[in-house]
């Protein structure tokens, strides 16, 4: 099955981070890392949005069901300039950040 993502990323970030961890505990702490990326990676987004931006997703977000991850990335990429570049900054920062702290 292929990975996700950020799930690559997160794995990756563990490796480069020298932590050896056994398999259970790697799962559930890959997990918690994939939470605090995400989180890290929707505070950029919603710090670069204008205010129609916040609208719109405001809007997304009280729609029933709610929007999938693609509708959500095609908003943010419509809304705001240079957007990949700006999540690879984030993931750049974030790594750079958990790696100096794990070592």
């Amino acid at each position: 099955m292929a990975q996700e993502p950020i799930d690559l990323f997160v794995d990756k970030l563990i490796t480069d981070a020298g932590l050896n961890l056994p398999p259970d505990f790697r799962e559930e702490y890959a997990e918690k890392l994939k939470q605090q990326v995400n989180q890290r990676l929707g505070t950029v987004l919603i710090e670069n949005l204008d205010q129609a931006g916040v609208a719109e997703f405001t809007e997304l977000l009280q729609k029933e069901p709610q929007p999938d991850i693609m509708a959500l990335q095609q908003m943010f990429s419509s809304r705001i300039p240079d957007f990949n570049e700006k999540i690879r900054q984030a993931l750049i920062a974030f790594a750079e950040e958990f790696i100096a702290a794990a070592k």
